[in-house]
Order: C-alpha cells, then sequence, then structure tokens
C-alpha cells in the first residue's frame, strides 16, 4: 500500500479530514508520497486502525478490540513494528494512548 494509499485508506475510515494536511510555504512538511508501507508493517498496522474506526463509528470512548490490537503492536519490538507505530502516529489515536504509551516506547 502506498502512503496515498494509506491516506485513502484513512480517509475512507473517516480518521482524517477530507482536506489532508496543508502545507505552507513556512512551514513544509515533508511526505512520504510514493513510498510504500511494507506488506508485513502494513499487516500490523492495519488491524489497529479497523478496530480504531469500528470503536469511533460505535462511539465507545473506551474499546476493548482496540485496545487489545493497540497494546499488541506496543508490545512488538522489531523493526516492523517500530515503522508501524511511527506510521500510527499520523493518526488520532487519543491524547491517553499517544502521549503516556506510544511516544515513550519509540525513544527505547
Amino acid at each position: 500500500m502506498t502512503a496515498t494509499g494509506v491516506t485513502a485508506f484513512a480517509l475512507a475510515l473517516g480518521l482524517l479530514p477530507a482536506g489532508g494536511v496543508e502545507i505552507d510555504k513556512y512551514n513544509p512538511i515533508p511526505t512520504c508520497e510514493g513510498r510504500k508501507l511494507e506488506p508485513r508493517v502494513e499487516r500490523l498496522l492495519r488491524p489497529v486502525l479497523l478496530s480504531l474506526s469500528e470503536a469511533r463509528r460505535a462511539r465507545r470512548e473506551w474499546d476493548t478490540a482496540f485496545e487489545t490490537t493497540f497494546r499488541r503492536l506496543l508490545r512488538l519490538k522489531d523493526p516492523d513494528a517500530l515503522e508501524a507505530k511511527v506510521a500510527l502516529m499520523a493518526y488520532y489515536v487519543g491524547e491517553h494512548r499517544t502521549v503516556f504509551s506510544l511516544r515513550p516506547r519509540l525513544t527505547r
């Protein structure tokens, strides 16, 4: 799946606003346009995004399925899991999850 494919997938799930990221000349944002996620990385990321989408559709603030898939990814320590965690940071998964769970694990 390309970076554009991931974006389209996230838009379809309602995880991104339709406008997407806006780049301006004063604060350019480097993109990964054209770069593909490896299938093994996508295989780790997809269950987390799907369970997040389902939780949001059901308007559940706390969702056991999402928490399980999210924590499963956090426990993994191989390079593919690290890339999946970095890719996951492109999505809002909740403040308590990103600040207290994901970011400290990327620095280890």
